[in-house]
């Protein structure tokens, strides 16, 4: 199954730019569960819907519905619960050294 950006949903779309910026917001930080819950929300935003259609051909089941057409839904989710993990982790954390609090909540300094 390759991910292809052309290929995906419009929700792969709409979350193109807080995936990008999920992504900068986690190059700093040390947790890997957060990262492995972020690769894993983009994959699952990316599966191009022709897969999802061959995987679940016409008459779909609830149980099918659940478990492969909503996967997509499933990494949206994942990518928010994610977006907010990381949010609240940078609330939690001290205030930069630079004394501009603004800075926290993206994950980086504006120093760069």
């Amino acid at each position: 199954m390759p991910l292809k950006p052309l290929a995906m949903g419009h929700n792969g779309v709409l979350l193109a730019l807080p995936i990008v910026l999920m992504g900068r917001a986690l190059a700093t930080d040390p947790s890997t569960l957060l990262k492995v819950l972020w690769a894993t929300g983009c994959v699952l935003v990316s599966i191009p819907r022709q897969t999802i259609f061959d995987a679940a051909p016409i008459p779909v089941t609830p149980f099918r519905s659940l478990t492969i057409v909503a996967l997509p839904l499933w990494g949206t989710l994942l990518l928010f619960a994610t977006g907010i993990a990381i949010v609240n982790r940078a609330a939690l954390s001290p205030e930069p050294s630079n004394g501009r609090a603004d800075d926290a909540w993206i994950g980086y300094s504006s120093r760069v």
